[in-house]
């Protein structure tokens, strides 16, 4: 792909001695790159219901005639296929088929339910086609929430789709570290990109208010325009990605993760669970979190892990300042939260996938 997390990619790829095929999906091999774009372009043109499944898929994503073309001119062997986007989805599903193999799908998001911003309603309409009539040929379909979960199944006249969270392995966390009283709360977000529409208005339309009896950590790729716009001038630390493990082992110095999706981005946003709020909870931080239906049925559930904010900023700096009136207790906590989190080590997790790939 060519981004910042080429670097972190190269990283796993040394330390598990991972073989490799990088398919370009850029304009590297400019023949290659102008052939998917026009079999994508001319096939994004006709009604879906008019195509058939292999021609929807390549109308839904370049990158899915781009991985159809790449395994059928080489020779691959293989036992098994997982699946992880949306676009490998009609390859592995063909190539399984045609070996006599099986094939998986590991629903991270929901696609139908994402922002789409070319022919939304078309493509709506294709990825919902393309799920209906693959996934009932998968060997198990994993999903990243409960809700992602059901609303899958929903497209799939009973089959089971299980959930399996976005956790990590336990071991990547260090024990909580104690803070002096004095210090003020110490909050902290991370992601790929710190920009616009990730829910950080909220916290940041506060930051002025409560300044002097919190921090605030931003750990990502910021945007130019967004920090101009909204964080200059405030005394926020911002911090470029890490490694995983040392993000990890950084969070034990942190007393609050902030879990800021918005329901009305899209329905994915509404019904995740993003992988950051396993990295807070298995560092014993205290959660708050906007009140999306995946955080109110993960919070139902669990309330002794973080608390639940409307979405938006008046609603956050009411819970923002018991939180603040909270300091001690937080604290006081942390080891037990962070015990009690190695219920969502990632060997746990595991542990039900494994009867669904034997």
């Amino acid at each position: 792909m060519g981004d910042w997390s080429d670097q972190l990619d190269n990283q796993i790829v040394d330390k598990y001695q991972l073989d490799i095929v990088n398919i370009p999906a850029g304009r590297q091999d400019l023949a290659f790159w102008l052939k998917a774009s026009l079999v994508n372009r001319v096939l994004s043109y006709i009604l879906p219901s008019l195509l058939s499944i292999r021609l929807l898929a390549f109308a839904s994503s370049k990158r899915c005639w781009q991985l159809f073309q790449t395994l059928k001119d080489e020779e691959f062997k293989f036992d098994h296929i997982e699946a992880h986007t949306l676009g490998a989805l009609f390859p592995s599903y063909f190539f399984a088929k045609q070996n006599f193999k099986t094939f998986s799908f590991d629903v991270e998001d929901f696609h139908p339910g994402e922002v789409i911003h070319i022919q939304p309603e078309w493509e709506k309409k294709r990825r919902y086609r393309i799920m209906r009539t693959i996934l009932p040929s998968a060997k198990f379909i994993t999903a990243a929430s409960p809700l992602i979960a059901r609303e899958t199944e929903s497209l799939l006249n009973g089959k089971e789709v299980l959930t399996v969270n976005n956790s990590f392995f336990q071991s990547e966390f260090a024990k909580p570290k104690k803070s002096e009283r004095k210090e003020p709360l110490r909050l902290i977000w991370f992601s790929q990109n710190i920009t616009d529409g990730r829910g950080l208005d909220l916290i940041l339309d506060n930051f002025d208010r409560f300044k002097d009896q919190i921090s605030l950590t931003l750990v990502g790729n910021m945007n130019p325009s967004y920090f101009e716009e909204r964080i200059a001038g405030k005394a926020v630390e911002i911090i470029s990605p890490l490694p995983q493990i040392e993000l990890h082992r950084m969070l034990a110095d942190y007393d609050i993760g902030l879990l800021l999706e918005k329901s009305n981005v899209d329905l994915n946003k509404d019904i995740c669970l993003a992988n950051k709020l396993f990295a807070y909870i298995q560092s014993g931080l205290y959660v708050l979190a906007t009140d999306t239906l995946g955080h109110k049925e993960f919070f139902d559930q669990y309330p002794q892990l973080g608390s639940l904010t409307a979405q938006n900023s008046e609603n956050l700096g009411l819970l923002l300042k018991k939180l603040i009136d909270r300091k001690d207790h937080i604290r006081e906590m942390k080891e037990s939260r962070f015990e009690f989190s190695k219920s969502f080590d990632y060997h746990k997790e595991m542990s039900n996938l494994m009867p669904a790939m034997l």
